[in-house]
């Protein structure tokens, strides 16, 4: 019985150093905030992270009465084994409030403009793909506008084998595939997706710091690979 009482209090001392582990002081948080609609699914996701002094430190608990909001609906930790704070909407959300307030009553609003990263998505004209050779895509959407906005595919076929293309040249519309890349699914269909994606700066930010990326994800498309 008392191995079992001492083993029982050093759970929970454990478990008591965990948690307060998990939080920080309010002067040492950084904010890593995403928004993004994702077309196939019809909805728009934001999600929240605070890190410990860098956007790459440990991810840490809010603390007290600290709360962040997304257009007046508070958002929660939906994996604890993951963390950050997720909220998520019906439809296409073009703007959004988001407002963090930390334990000693600091309130930091950042206004997101989801159209800053639009509309894109793979031609459903594309239905084939000649995988001898290297394929440039020109995606649906306006073209690349900003220095900070990018473009990337990720396609890959139902086992494990998958790609990404990245561009980010100003007035880009369109993607380069590989046929190197192409060639090592052989025969058959691959799945594609587009992601158009805003990376700025948290205009109000934490004492540390933080950043704001805007996504817009596309439905995935089914292209046949041939050999000609």
């Amino acid at each position: 019985m008392k191995k079992l009482l001492i083993l029982f209090v050093s759970l929970v001392t454990l478990s008591s150093c965990l948690k307060d582990k998990s939080k920080v002081a309010p002067e040492n948080i950084f904010l890593e905030l995403n928004a993004q609609y994702v077309a196939a699914a019809e909805e728009t996701y934001v999600r929240a992270v605070f890190h410990k002094d860098k956007i790459n430190g440990q991810i840490v608990e809010l603390d007290g009465d600290g709360q962040i909001l997304v257009n007046g609906q508070k958002m929660v930790i939906t994996n604890p084994l993951i963390g950050g704070y997720n909220h998520v909407f019906d439809g296409y959300v073009d703007s959004l409030m988001v407002s963090y307030s930390d334990r000693d009553g600091n309130v930091y609003d950042n206004y997101v403009d989801m159209e800053l990263a639009p509309y894109i998505s793979v031609p459903s004209s594309l239905d084939s793909i000649n995988i001898q050779q290297d394929y440039n895509l020109v995606w649906n959407g306006p073209a690349i506008t900003l220095e900070n906005e990018r473009v990337i595919l990720e396609y890959g076929d139902s086992g494990s084998n998958s790609y990404s293309a990245i561009t980010d040249e100003v007035d880009g519309t369109s993607i380069l595939i590989p046929s190197r890349d192409l060639m090592s699914f052989g025969e058959g269909e691959i799945n594609m997706f587009l992601t158009r994606s805003v990376d700025l700066d948290l205009e109000n930010a934490p004492p540390k710091g933080g950043t704001l990326s805007i996504d817009y994800s596309s439905g995935r498309e089914k292209v046949e690979l041939i050999y000609e």
